[in-house]
């Protein structure tokens, strides 16, 4: 299982990339740290599809 940290990091990774906004990577950052759902990013698959990306769950990361 992967800790708040990684997803936190994941998180991150696709601010950076530009695939989520500001407001976006905020709301999902106060989910991560107020839950201990395992499908929190899944909200990002119809963003994350046509990049080429998917998330794969907490126990992976998103793959290009």
């Amino acid at each position: 299982m992967t800790s708040k940290i990684d997803q936190l990091k994941q998180l991150g990774e696709l601010k950076d990339q530009g695939v989520l906004t500001e407001t976006e990577f905020k709301d999902q950052e106060i989910r991560i740290l107020s839950s201990s759902s395992c499908e929190l990013l899944s909200d990002f698959d119809p963003i994350l599809e046509p990049l080429g990306m998917q998330w794969t769950g907490l126990s992976e990361k998103a793959s290009l």
